[in-house]
């Protein structure tokens, strides 16, 4: 029986851990500036496709404190839908999502593909990077996925810190 946030002691895995081929997984969604630094960060369960939660990575960045949308946003394949494209048209973000090979494509025009926004999708996986030299993130010892996010959210400002003290 649980109460309130604690854990039963019968679940294994915690929250927001789903079983996927590689085992039991968690994703982290981020969205990050042309620097490469963090501007969100999302956590879902390994079984949740990317797409899903992209719409709550990019609204997370337009309720904080920039308050202001992207200019563009290049994302890989697993963000390739129709409805996120749209999504992003009609905010006005310029975006760069590859098409999966085995995807259905309606006759017409094939979207949008910028060369320069997907040039620097590079920053994104060595943000990735960076969170992974944090032993803590890099394997999940917290079963709950609040305290999770805080290890993250921690590192993120210490990522931050590091590039304003160089």
């Amino acid at each position: 029986m649980c109460i309130g946030w604690l854990v039963c002691t019968s679940k294994k895995g915690g929250q927001r851990v789903g079983r996927t081929r590689g085992g039991s997984t968690s994703k982290r969604h981020a969205v990050v500036d042309g620097n490469g630094l963090p501007l969100a960060v999302v956590l879902s369960d390994g079984r949740c496709h990317d797409v899903t939660r992209a719409l709550a990575a990019v609204e997370s960045i337009q309720t904080g404190c920039l308050r202001r949308r992207p200019r563009g946003l290049a994302a890989d394949k697993g963000y390739d839908s129709r409805g996120f494209r749209k999504y992003l048209s009609m905010r006005g973000i310029r975006h760069s999502i590859p098409e999966r090979k085995k995807a259905k494509r309606r006759p017409g025009r094939p979207p949008a593909y910028h060369r320069d926004l997907s040039s620097n999708r590079w920053k994104v996986e060595r943000f990735f990077a960076w969170l992974d030299n944090f032993r803590r993130l890099a394997t999940r010892f917290e079963r709950l996925c609040m305290m999770h996010l805080g290890f993250i959210q921690l590192a993120c400002v210490m990522i931050l810190l590091r590039n304003v003290l160089k």
